[in-house]
Order: structure tokens, then C-alpha cells, then sequence
């Protein structure tokens, strides 16, 4: 998120210095956050894999039902 602002003041030549929000720098730009969003779509993927995995070559079989 602070590289996508960072990015975002440079290209808007808004200074470091001046008082704004990040969501002044989104909403001046006229975007919305994407990296947020693209890293928490990878973590669910990668989450999805690792149970399927484990689901398929039966690592699951041994818990015992409670």
C-alpha cells in the first residue's frame, strides 16, 4: 500500500511534506487500491492449494472425528 501511494504522489507531483491522506492520494488519482486486493486474492489461492493438497494425498485421513 505505501509503495502504490508512493508511486501515486510521485506521478500527481504531490510533495511528502503536504498533510494528505492516502485515501486524498486514491481518490485524486481516481484509482483504487489493487495491491491490498491482489495479495489477499494470492493468499486465498495459495491457502486452497495447500488444503487440496493435503486433502488429496490423504494427510487428513488420520484426524479423528470429535
Amino acid at each position: 500500500m505505501a509503495v502504490e501511494v508512493w508511486f501515486l504522489q510521485k506521478m500527481l507531483k504531490i510533495s511528502r511534506t503536504e498533510k494528505k491522506s492516502n485515501e486524498e492520494v486514491f481518490k485524486e488519482a481516481k484509482v483504487h487500491r489493487t495491491l491490498m486486493k491482489k495479495i489477499r486474492q494470492r493468499q486465498l489461492a495459495f491457502l486452497w492449494r495447500t488444503v487440496l493438497k493435503k486433502t488429496w494425498s490423504g494427510e487428513f485421513d488420520d484426524v479423528k472425528d470429535r
